[in-house]
């Protein structure tokens, strides 16, 4: 008897961040925060899942977008039971500072060298948030930051601006945003006409990748079942770039005090959150 394997993505519930082109020319900043207590956590998840979209209602020609991600000390931080947490790839139970070597961390470029907290378990969720110029961004980490006001146990702890410098290039001295592959299942087409599309569990785990292998999909006990793995890899920072420190942070409102109706709305692949009464609801 043969298995057949689903291969359709369910885009309505994917966040559109993950699978969308970014914006470009873009202005983005990156924040990171820890969760200190739990019940903080998880009440800081249902502020942020109606300000994300998913890919299925996402409009391309939108400037703006935003996305949040979970590390697996995030995942343990939120109480995320065992058994789910067990089941994510050992890549990303491990993280990339043990895999330094692996990964080719090393020398000037080793995890001693990174900038803290980055490596460390402390990057427990990180909000990212990217338009086409300085103005809409802001508005963008407003709506943000918002979720976290009078949140006493969670704290900010990293941030990073971007945008693409004058000469289009980034940090490594390539044209940036040259090229968009598409994703096998998105309907979404690449910059290039002409090119394959990359296989959808390059992306989302459970989903066949460009070896023709399929990462198993995380033990979840509620019904959403969408999980994604991202790579982030910070360089030395260049002129375009720029660190904030907590306290550069801007001063925070409750959410929909300030914009009761936001340019952005996603729903986050919520098969993070643990099965309890205290969850974070969503329509995914």
């Amino acid at each position: 008897m043969t298995t057949q394997i689903d291969t359709a993505l369910e885009l309505d519930d994917i966040q559109a961040a993950a699978l969308m082109p970014r914006p470009n020319p873009y202005a983005g900043t990156y924040v990171a925060v820890r969760i200190d207590d739990r019940q903080a956590g998880r009440e800081l998840l249902r502020r942020l899942i109606p300000l994300l979209d998913p890919v299925a209602t996402f409009d391309p020609g939108r400037p703006v977008s935003l996305g949040v991600g979970l590390s697996y000390s995030g995942l343990e931080a939120l109480g995320v039971p065992e058994q789910s947490l067990a089941s994510f790839p050992a890549e990303f139970r491990q993280g990339m500072a043990a895999r330094a070597d692996y990964i080719g961390d090393v020398g000037e470029n080793a995890p001693e060298h990174w900038e803290a907290p980055l490596g460390s378990t402390d990057v427990h969720l990180v909000v990212a948030a990217l338009a086409r110029d300085t103005s809409l961004m802001e508005n963008l980490v407003t709506l943000a930051q918002d979720a976290i006001r009078d949140l006493p146990g969670i704290a900010p702890i990293w941030a990073l601006d971007v945008h693409v410098p004058a000469d289009g290039r980034e940090q490594f001295g390539f044209k940036d945003s040259i090229s968009q592959p598409a994703v096998e299942g998105t309907n979404i087409l690449g910059s290039n006409r002409h090119e394959a599309p990359l296989k959808a569990g390059e992306f989302v785990l459970g989903y066949e990748d460009e070896n023709g292998d399929h990462l198993r999909q995380p033990v979840a006990q509620r019904h959403h079942r969408h999980a994604l793995h991202r790579a982030d890899r910070w360089p030395r920072r260049t002129t375009d770039q720029r660190r904030r420190r907590p306290a550069d942070l801007p001063q925070l409102s409750l959410p929909g005090s300030r914009n009761p109706d936001p340019p952005d709305r996603m729903t986050v692949f919520a098969a993070l959150a643990p099965p309890s009464e205290e969850a974070p609801s969503s329509t995914s």
